[in-house]
This record gives C-alpha cells, structure tokens and sequence, in this order.
C-alpha cells in the first residue's frame, strides 16, 4: 500500500514539474495504451474465434455453389467473398489509424511543452537576467521534461503499431488465401 503511495506521490510530482502540457501526453498515452490493448486482446481472444465462424460461413457457401457452374454464380462467389474480406479487415484494422494519430501525436505534445518551459525561461531571464544560472537551468530542466515523456510515449507506441500493422496485415492475407 505504500508502494502505491509513493507511487502516485512521485507521478503527481513528475506531473507537476513537466507542466501542464504532461497531462495531455498522459491522456494520450492512456489512450494510446488503451487502443493497443485492445487490439491484442481482439487478434488472440476474438479473432480466432472470429476466424472459425468465417471458415465455416464460407465453406457451407463453397458447397452450395459448387454444383452450379453458371457464371452469375461464379460472380456472386466473388463478391460474397470480397465482402468478407473487407469487412473483416475492417474489423482488423479498426483503430489501427488512430493509433498512429497518437504516436505521431505524443513528440508533438512534448514539443509544445518545451516551447512553453522555454517560454517561461525567457521570462526569468526577462526578470533575473543571466545572473542566475540556477533558475535558468531550472526552467530548462522543467522544460525537456515533456519533450522526454512525449518521445517516451511514441517510441513504445511505435514498436507496439508496427507489430499491430504487421500482424493486421497478415491475418488479411491469410483470410484472402482461406477463401479461394
């Protein structure tokens, strides 16, 4: 229990000296996380299963359509089938976009919380003047502190949406080589 105490203690600090700019790379990164999460949780639970009924749906349509050689048939084969496909990468891809959106986003936000640190560094030395390296090299501190979270949280993201993108990307494929 005072583990998370102090936990939490040392995060509203982290909070507090990065300004408040760290709160909106900590919302980003919650829902970053959240979405890839959730993503994981979709390709090893839910489309397994999902796959299953897939497999079975097109298999009973093969044999129903396999007796008939007209080519309307054929062509609503083909369609049917790009349905499936569409719709199911829909189902695999969803979120993957926005996913990139806040990776792309979280360096952006850090940035943005250097130019306002550095803004307020312009306006100790406005007041003190250079006389003061300390407070200077305070407010440079407080500065870099969301340009180092913001490149944190997009790093982990990336990693984790090239894997999502790759994994996305061959579970179509494999649906597209099923369903011929």
């Amino acid at each position: 229990m005072i583990f998370i105490i102090e936990l939490f203690n040392n995060i509203q600090s982290f909070l507090h000296i990065g300004g408040a700019v760290l709160w909106g790379i900590l919302f980003a990164m919650l829902l970053l996380w959240t979405l890839i999460i959730e993503r994981f949780i979709y390709f090893t639970i839910n489309f397994p299963e999902e796959k299953k009924k897939l497999l079975k749906y097109w298999h009973l349509q093969s044999i129903n359509h396999k007796n008939k050689s007209h080519p309307k048939d054929n062509l609503a084969k083909h369609r049917l089938r790009s349905i499936i496909v569409l719709s199911t990468e829909l189902n695999i891809r969803r979120y993957l976009p926005l996913i990139k959106v806040l990776v792309a986003l979280s360096p952006l936000l850090g940035l943005l919380g250097t130019v306002t640190g550095m803004i307020l560094v312009f306006d100790t030395l406005s007041v003190i003047g250079v006389s003061s390296a300390k407070a200077i090299a305070a407010g440079v501190y407080k500065a870099t502190i969301p340009t180092m979270a913001g490149m944190i949280v997009a790093l982990s993201g990336l990693f984790a949406s090239g894997y999502l993108n790759r994994h996305a990307q061959r579970q179509v494929e494999w649906l597209q080589e099923q369903l011929i």
